[in-house]
């Protein structure tokens, strides 16, 4: 629906009870442009299993993953269209 509807380019799905910090916004804005260019990319996450302040040395280190990381993510069009057709109807999460 945000896809074909409204025509968005890209979009961000929140689990409904997530919380998210002060630079989530700012997070997907500056990643979007990166994302958008590099095929190889499923989608850009702001969750980390592994995000805590005893684990993580440096907050500026940006990673990739073959694991999903699900909770707070954000898709675009070319995976949207390549993914809407193969979507199941019920029982997805």
């Amino acid at each position: 629906w945000m896809f074909e509807t409204q025509g968005f380019s890209r979009v961000v799905v929140l689990e409904d009870d997530l919380e998210v910090a002060a630079d989530f916004a700012a997070y997907f804005e500056a990643m979007a442009p990166i994302y958008d260019s590099d095929p190889t990319i499923f989608c850009v996450s702001a969750w980390n299993d592994n995000g805590m302040n005893t684990v993580v040395s440096d907050n500026k280190n940006l990673l990739r993953t073959d694991v999903f990381p699900g909770l707070g993510w954000m898709i675009n069009t070319r995976i949207y269209e390549e993914l809407n057709p193969k979507w199941p109807l019920a029982f997805w999460d």
